[in-house]
């Protein structure tokens, strides 16, 4: 996609949210499990409202979104969770023993793990003893993996 800009300082910034595991050998499917589960970006096209140099009127212009609680809740549940239960090794996912956890950083939109509405978001989708959620401990670099 070709975008016009008079100067790089002004590029437009898209916010993702990407759920990934650690890489490991599928003894199922014989073999490397990537680990990718998705990447979703948050926000979405709506047309122009005016014409430009670069666009005409009515074009697809991205717009972000702001998260709070509730959108990243929407997130979890309706995104990265049906992505894990159609992703995930089925051996892995069959054994009863595994538990799937879910880590976040402690940002102020991310939400608890004991979150009324998750908890039966999660019951709803037949995961509640499979994935649990947990919040990364301040300045730990667990998370940093990218």
């Amino acid at each position: 996609m070709y975008r016009a800009v008079k100067n790089t300082k002004h590029l437009k910034m898209v916010m993702f949210l990407c759920a990934q595991a650690r890489p490991w050998w599928d003894h199922n499917a014989n073999q490397m499990w990537d680990g990718k589960i998705g990447m979703w970006p948050i926000g979405q096209f709506q047309p122009a409202a005016r014409a430009s140099v670069n666009r005409p009127r009515g074009a697809p212009v991205w717009h972000n979104e702001k998260v709070n609680k509730d959108r990243y809740r929407a997130l979890l549940l309706e995104k990265v969770i049906p992505s894990i239960k159609e992703k995930w090794p089925r051996q892995s996912w069959n054994d009863n023993r595994v538990v799937i956890r879910i880590q976040q950083d402690g940002a102020k939109a991310h939400i608890t793990p004991d979150d009324a509405e998750f908890q039966q978001g999660v019951e709803q989708l037949e995961v509640e003893d499979k994935i649990l959620l947990y919040t990364q401990t301040a300045n730990s670099p667990d998370t940093n993996i990218n």
